[in-house]
């Protein structure tokens, strides 16, 4: 049976960290306009609340971060 081991503490944060960190990865290649995409189709099935402009700019801001 699958077990889920978060070693980050499994604690509350930022919404965009693990998606900054999944999108942003150095290690991980996307076709031009694909990371833009998926973050887009990330936002639209969220039913975010906030406007898409200030979703994208916390998601970038929390990039840097990641």
């Amino acid at each position: 049976e699958p077990v889920l081991i978060d070693f980050q503490g499994m604690r509350l944060g930022s919404p965009f960290y693990d998606l900054a960190s999944l999108l942003c990865d150095p290690y991980v290649s996307f076709p031009n306009g694909g990371r833009e995409e998926l973050l887009r189709t990330y936002y639209d099935a969220s039913a975010c609340l906030i406007p898409w402009a200030d979703f994208r700019e916390d998601f970038l801001l929390a990039a840097a971060r990641a």
